[in-house]
């Protein structure tokens, strides 16, 4: 069915512009027979001589096809612990250093910020994040053991962000994904953890729908995606994240820490989807 799907749709000759760029941007059949379907229906007539305004439909229907979580800044006695967690080099570790950053400095509120590593695998992970800490002065922990999590949030009471980084693991390693979800299993009841998924924009749609299979054991709550400068395909963010259902949050647009971070807006995704490539442009970052 899925193979078929775009035969029984025939696209109007003033969407084939659109049709095409949906196809280079490898977006899943399903959701452009959904895109299409519901423009032919919802398009003014009077709109569809005018190719600008078709463009500018075809942006409203995509919008409504991107759930994006929106960032709402803690009020003073607000606490907030997110993890960030997905495969090997995605681009987790830089990703914190960022945010860490951007709460601790960049923000109306200089917030008070701690960080937490579980990564004691690879290699020189430890002293990398401690090295973005030590530069913002920032309280650091490493727990290398599931029940130390506990104690390590609770060294970090006072700071009202705390950023936890983890093992970055093939989808295909069950072990370390489930040794995450045993650290979780293990947290004190009133504890809540807000649970990222990192993904890299320059993957195809079906091995990051696999990423996301396998990480679903941790109750995902929201998505992030990395490496937005390294692809000029975006279909696969629309993608993972309509038929995820889960939210994006965060965009990286490069490695420079903290400014190459954009707090995710569906503008801003489908520019880079019309345009085929990440905008070099401020007019979007924090």
């Amino acid at each position: 069915m899925k193979n078929n799907i775009l035969f029984d749709l025939v696209v109007p000759a003033e969407f084939m512009n659109m049709y095409n760029l949906f196809k280079l941007n490898e977006v899943d059949e399903e959701i452009i027979y959904t895109i299409l379907k519901k423009t032919t229906q919802q398009l003014p007539e009077s709109f569809k001589s005018s190719p600008v305004k078709v463009n500018s439909f075809f942006k409203l229907v995509l919008k409504k096809l991107i759930p994006i979580k929106q960032e709402i800044p803690l009020g003073l006695n607000q606490k907030k612990i997110m993890m960030f967690v997905g495969s090997t080099g995605v681009g987790k570790t830089t990703m914190i250093a960022k945010l860490a950053a951007r709460f601790a400095y960049k923000m109306p509120i200089n917030y008070k910020v701690g960080i937490i590593t579980l990564d004691v695998f690879k290699i020189g992970a430890i002293e990398q994040l401690k090295a973005y800490a030590n530069v913002m002065r920032l309280p650091f922990e490493v727990v290398n053991q599931i029940d130390k999590l506990n104690i390590a949030i609770n060294k970090l009471e006072d700071c009202q962000y705390i950023f936890i980084d983890t093992a970055g693991s093939s989808q295909y390693d069950m072990d370390k994904i489930e040794l995450i979800n045993e650290y979780k299993l293990k947290l004190n009841n009133d504890i809540i953890i807000e649970k990222t998924l990192v993904l890299p924009a320059n993957t195809k749609t079906t091995d990051l729908e696999e990423v996301l299979a396998r990480y679903s054991l941790l109750d995902i709550n929201n998505l992030s995606f990395s490496k937005l400068d390294e692809t000029k395909s975006f279909g696969n963010l629309i993608s993972c994240t309509h038929k995820s259902k889960k939210p994006i949050s965060y965009l990286s647009i490069g490695q420079n820490v903290p400014d190459d971070l954009i707090v995710a807006s569906e503008d801003f995704i489908i520019d880079c989807f019309m345009n085929n490539i990440c905008p070099n442009t401020h007019e979007f970052q924090l």
